[in-house]
């Protein structure tokens, strides 16, 4: 079946008002991450680990100013635990989730049920 000129156009408005439509709803987050090591927060170059950039030691302050400046989840990943498996930094992934109302994402060590279980009573 052919389409008439006229429907073609009436069809290509009636696409772009659609995705002109999904383009003003979509939205993102930005997510800051909150990496630690040695009971510090880190950077590493490319993630590589023993190429700290930045190590601050007040791990709360750092997720009281990303929060402070608006975060509503937070991303902490316990670079010990994932490199070693020993989840030294625990109990300041603990004090973060507990000290700030916001959504947080865990992980590294965090290999069995209980250990994911003990997360999610921080919670």
């Amino acid at each position: 079946m052919k389409n008439s000129p006229g429907r073609s156009k009436a069809f290509g408005c009636i696409t772009f008002i659609f995705y002109a439509s999904i383009v003003l709803l979509m939205t993102f987050e930005v997510i800051p991450a909150i990496d630690l090591k040695g009971g510090m927060v880190v950077q590493l170059v490319q993630g590589v680990p023993g190429t700290e950039m930045v190590s601050i030691e007040d791990s709360l302050a750092v997720a009281r100013d990303f929060v402070g400046q608006g975060a509503k989840t937070l991303h902490i990943i316990d670079l010990d635990g994932a490199l070693s498996g020993d989840r030294m930094n625990a109990r300041i992934v603990e004090d973060i989730i507990k000290n700030f109302n916001v959504k947080t994402e865990v992980g590294g060590g965090i290999r069995d049920y209980e250990t994911a279980n003990t997360c999610w009573a921080w919670a």
